[in-house]
C-alpha cells in the first residue's frame, strides 16, 4: 500500500483515506525505473513504450486488488507517469542514447526562440528554488532538534518500531521540502485544519506525535528576517534572468519586447510547476483535522510566478540592449515633440 501511495493510489488506514502522496517512494521507484533502463535497456521508442505499459500495468492491477477499480485507474495514470519519467531518463543516460539536444531539436526547433529560452530559464528557476528549499527544510530539522528528540523519547519505541518509523518519515520528507516552497513564497502551509505555516504567521494546533512535525517552523520563526524569506524566489529569478540575457544575446529577429516576453513566459512556466508540484504535497493523512494538508496551488503557483518575474526583470530589462535602444529612442522622439510644440 505504501508503494502504490507513492503512484497515487490512496490507502486506507484505520478507516481514513491518506491521499498525501509519499514523494519518498514516488522518488525511489523513479530512481529504480532509471536504473534499471540504464542498466540493460534498449534504446528504442518501442522499449520505452512497453516498458512504461508494464510498469503501468501492474501499479493498475495491484492497485484494484488492493482497493477496488478506481484505484486500478488511479494507479494506471500514476504508473506510466512514475515509469515513463524513470525510464526515458534511464534510456538517455545510455551511452549509445542521443543528448537530450538532439531528441528535443525537432520540437525545440518549431518554437519561438523566446518560449524555448523560457523553458530553460525556467528549469533552471525551479530547480534553484527547491535547492533553497531543501536548505530551508535543513534549518528547520537543526532548530527543531531538541522537539524532534522529545518526540521520539516520548513514543517509546523499540528498535523495530524506530527504524519503521525512521523509513516512514522519509518517505514524506520530500513533503516537506515542497511545503517549504510555499513557505518561502509567502502563501505558507497547513498542518491540520485551522492551522497556518507562513513568514508572517503562525497558527498551529494540536499535531500527531510524529517527529518530523517536531521541524515545523514556530513561532520564534515567524516574522522578524523570515519575512524576507520570498526575497530568495525573488533570487532564483534573478538566476532565471541571467539565463534568460544570455540565451538571447546576439540572436536574430528579435524585438524590443522579446527579453520582457521571455521573462513573462519564465514565471508563467515557473508558476505552473509549483502549482503542480504542490498537489501531491496535499491531501489527507488520518480522519479529523488531518484531512487538510499542504498549500494552495493555484496560489502558490502565482505568487512564485510573480516573485520570479520581477527577479529576471530586474536582470534582464537594464542589460538588454535592443530595449535600450527602443527606449532611448521614443524618449528621443518625445523630447522633439515638445519642443516643437
Amino acid at each position: 500500500s505504501l508503494w502504490l501511495a507513492g503512484h497515487g493510489v490512496p490507502p486506507v488506514v484505520g478507516g481514513a483515506q491518506v491521499t498525501l502522496v509519499p514523494l519518498g517512494v514516488t522518488l525511489i521507484a523513479l530512481f529504480t525505473a532509471w536504473a534499471s533502463a540504464r542498466r540493460s535497456g534498449v534504446v528504442d521508442r518501442s522499449a520505452f513504450v512497453s516498458g512504461t505499459v508494464a510498469y503501468a500495468v501492474v501499479v493498475g492491477v495491484l492497485g484494484a486488488s488492493v482497493a477496488g477499480p478506481v484505484a486500478g485507474l488511479r494507479g494506471l495514470v500514476g504508473g506510466a507517469l512514475v515509469g515513463g519519467t524513470g525510464m526515458a531518463a534511464g534510456l538517455l543516460a545510455r551511452p549509445e542514447a542521443p543528448t537530450w539536444r538532439e531528441l528535443t531539436r525537432p520540437w525545440h526547433g518549431r518554437l519561438p526562440i523566446v518560449i524555448a529560452t523560457a523553458a530553460e530559464a525556467a528549469t533552471i528557476a525551479f530547480a534553484s528554488l527547491v535547492v533553497v528549499a531543501a536548505l530551508v527544510v535543513t534549518g528547520w530539522v537543526l532548530a527543531g532538534r531538541t522537539t524532534i528528540v522529545a518526540i521520539a523519547d516520548a513514543l517509546g519505541v523499540d528498535l523495530l518500531g524506530g527504524a519503521v518509523l525512521a523509513l516512514a518519515e522519509l518517505a514524506f520528507a520530500p513533503v516537506l521540502v515542497v511545503w517549504a516552497v510555499a513557505w518561502i513564497a509567502g502563501p505558507g502551509f497547513a498542518v491540520g485544519e485551522g492551522s497556518h505555516f507562513a513568514v508572517d504567521a503562525m497558527t498551529g494546533g494540536t499535531l500527531p506525535a510524529v517527529p518530523m512535525l517536531g521541524a515545523l517552523p514556530g513561532g520564534d520563526v515567524v516574522g522578524g528576517p523570515a519575512v524576507l524569506a520570498p526575497l530568495l524566489v525573488v533570487a532564483c529569478g534573478t538566476v532565471a534572468g541571467w539565463y534568460v540575457h544570455r540565451g538571447l544575446r546576439g540572436r536574430q529577429g528579435l524585438r524590443a519586447w522579446s527579453g520582457s516576453a521571455a521573462c513573462v513566459a519564465t514565471a508563467v512556466i515557473t508558476g505552473l510547476v509549483a502549482a503542480v508540484a504542490m498537489l501531491p504535497a496535499s491531501g489527507a493523512i488520518g480522519p479529523g483535522r488531518m484531512t487538510e494538508l499542504g498549500a494552495p496551488a493555484l496560489l502558490v503557483g502565482g505568487v512564485v510566478a510573480l516573485e520570479v518575474l520581477v527577479g529576471s526583470l530586474l536582470v534582464v530589462l537594464p542589460t538588454d540592449r535592443l530595449l535600450r535602444a527602443a527606449t532611448a529612442q521614443a524618449l528621443l522622439r518625445g523630447w522633439q515633440r515638445l519642443r516643437r510644440r
